[in-house]
């Protein structure tokens, strides 16, 4: 199976929701932007310009990462019992699954695949590390009878 993997780093930023001023469409989130930028810039330093995209059905996996706030530590460096009640990120301040994927899928979009409609499988969790951003798989998955 042909497979990419990277690793991006920063604020992960949604796709999809837009702010309407005076006549003006602008996205709702100030880190889109920044976020398809990280992602494109990772592709781009790790496999280059003349990568050759991927065509067929594709696999989309993206674990994205958020660090825990302090309040879920004790003292002691151990996790307090609010930490122990989230033991998954489920703040209202990172995007919701759906539009950060949304997100980074645009980004890769001729890059690492002939076009998003390729994309047929998508594997996808909010999880807690130090460093925010993700890791990125993208697979052509093998054809099947």
């Amino acid at each position: 199976m042909e497979r990419i993997e990277l690793e991006v780093f920063g604020r992960v930023g949604g796709s999809g929701s837009k702010n309407f001023y005076k006549g003006i469409v602008a996205p709702a989130s100030k880190y889109q932007k920044p976020w398809r930028d990280s992602v494109t810039w990772a592709f781009l330093e790790k496999y280059g310009r003349h990568f050759m995209p991927f065509d067929g059905a594709i696999q989309l996996t993206v674990l994205f990462y958020l660090p825990r706030p302090a309040s879920h530590f004790k003292k002691s460096g151990e996790l307090s019992a609010e930490g122990e009640r989230h033991p998954y990120p489920d703040k209202r301040s990172a995007p919701d699954l759906t539009k950060a994927v949304r997100n980074t899928e645009d980004a890769l979009n001729r890059l690492a695949y002939v076009d998003d409609k390729r994309v047929v499988m998508i594997i996808a969790r909010w999880l807690w590390r130090e460093q925010p951003g993700a890791t990125v798989i993208v697979e052509k998955m093998e054809n099947s009878v």
